[in-house]
């Protein structure tokens, strides 16, 4: 297996770069005058001139030029710590879904290096908050932000005498973890985390490195999670840890493995109640395994967003609607990705509410089916038949026309979001999940959510039962 100085010598970073005093200074690429003059009016503000012209070429779409002025910037700069603020904005241009850790972040802080030293971090290039324009060909951008992170990380390695150089290559290591990751370069990615935990063994650094930690241990698990669903005969299964199993990254990519299967085969329409199902039962499966802290800290947000309201639905329905509320937030952070599964769970969580309404359907209307264990499609064809309320009200169901109320907008769950989700063609977008999140929870008092709606019904059908 190739070492991580390797596979970085294999993006242009190499310990030349720190030894050769005689380097010459990158030649600034030819320019048009539209971006001269642009070039003349940043001068003021300017803090590395390359990368501003890099920027300028992107924004008047030249990205060759663009692509030259970066480059030329990680040749010219000659400190480490610039280097992997270089590597930063870099990875910002590419617009990935994490950023590492940098110093910007850091900023008025005072590190306890411990034995008395203390780390002052502060930043020269980065604006966290500015992450200028977004360059087209986001391969090239991530094969320069690794060779600037890797820049940095040689020359910390190489000057490990100082703990604040210790700090600053924890630093470099994360970038390098975060531009990798989005490369899918896991053969690197498992290089960096592993040099990662020898470097902190090796230094004694466990002290302050809760900041990294976290995101190390993340994407370890991750990187696992994918060698299990490569070689599922593996015995290193029987070694995650729950939190590991429960990596967000890991979920999402499992979930986004399952849906790309479904949406490929042929399936007719009575097949769809049941995949919808099986996929329900991934998302559960998957979401389970979360640390228990995390999914009680979703209950007591929509406890605080629905109220005393929050505590009337069932247990199991709250639970899946956590379960949603969580990989919602997951997906929040992903690049390009299908929000299928949350639209299934919200489903799911209705589906089940709905049942609550079966033991009473069930006496009355003495059908084979049992609604106790219906899917969603059930009550929307019973709730939607033309003699439903006459014969509810005849066989003592005092909530019929309430529950045919209930037809069209259970229609609209099938086909407007279930549906679509488990079988349509394009990925399901995060606005269709806002859309059935308000139908489902309601946005305004006089028009309750669908749940809130089944929950009255099931109140009522339970008040009529005492009085019979």
């Amino acid at each position: 297996m190739l070492s991580l100085e390797d596979i970085l010598q294999s993006f242009g970073a190499t310990t030349d770069m720190w030894t050769d005093c005689q380097a010459s200074t990158p030649r600034m690429p030819g320019l048009s005058d539209e971006q001269r003059e642009a070039l003349m009016e940043r001068i003021p503000n300017i803090r590395n001139v390359y990368s501003s012209v890099g920027d300028i070429c992107t924004e008047t779409r030249d990205p060759t030029t663009a692509l030259e002025a970066y480059e030329a910037a990680v040749r010219a700069e000659r400190d480490p710590e610039r280097q992997c603020e270089l590597g930063y904005m870099l990875l910002q241009r590419c617009r990935v879904a994490e950023l590492p850790l940098c110093e910007r972040g850091f900023d008025g802080c005072v590190i306890d290096l411990g034995h008395g030293d203390h780390l002052y971090p502060w930043s020269y290039l980065v604006e966290p908050d500015e992450p200028g324009p977004e360059f087209p060909d986001k391969a090239s951008l991530l094969g320069l932000a690794i060779r600037a992170f890797g820049l940095a990380w040689l020359y910390y390695s190489g000057h490990a005498e100082e703990r604040s150089q210790v700090w600053r290559a924890l630093l470099a290591l994360d970038g390098l973890r975060v531009a990798f990751l989005h490369t899918s370069s896991l053969g690197a990615l498992e290089q960096v985390c592993q040099t990662y935990y020898d470097w902190v063994e090796h230094c004694q650094f466990h002290d302050f490195v809760g900041e990294f930690e976290a995101s190390f241990r993340e994407t370890m698990g991750y990187l696992r999670g994918r060698r299990e669903a490569a070689f599922p005969g593996s015995t290193t299964a029987s070694q995650f840890s729950p939190d590991l199993q429960g990596s967000q990254r890991l979920i999402i990519w499992q979930l986004k493995e399952l849906l790309s299967e479904v949406r490929e085969s042929r399936i007719t329409p009575d097949e769809i109640e049941s995949i919808a199902s099986r996929v329900g039962d991934k998302v559960a499966e998957k979401i389970a395994k979360s640390a228990p802290y995390v999914l009680d800290s979703y209950e007591g947000r929509l406890a605080l967003e629905l109220g005393s309201g929050w505590y009337q639905l069932p247990t199991e329905v709250r639970r899946m609607i956590i379960q949603a509320e969580h990989l919602r937030h997951l997906l929040q952070g992903a690049v390009d990705s299908d929000w299928a599964p949350v639209v299934l769970q919200y489903v799911r969580a209705l589906e089940s509410h709905l049942r609550t309404l079966g033991p009473r359907l069930d006496e009355a209307f003495r059908r084979d089916h049992p609604y106790a264990r219906a899917n969603i499609g059930a009550f929307r064809r019973l709730f939607a038949e033309p003699q439903f309320v006459q014969f509810a009200v005849a066989h003592g169901l005092s909530t019929g026309a309430l529950m045919a109320e209930l037809a069209p907008d259970l229609d609209r769950v099938v086909k407007s979001y279930r549906n679509p989700a488990v079988h349509g063609a394009e990925p399901t977008s995060p606005v269709k999940v806002e859309e059935l999140r308000r139908l489902l929870i309601g946005t305004e008092a006089h028009r309750p959510g669908l749940l809130w709606r089944v929950a009255s019904l099931s109140s009522s059908d339970q008040q009529q039962d005492g009085s019979d």
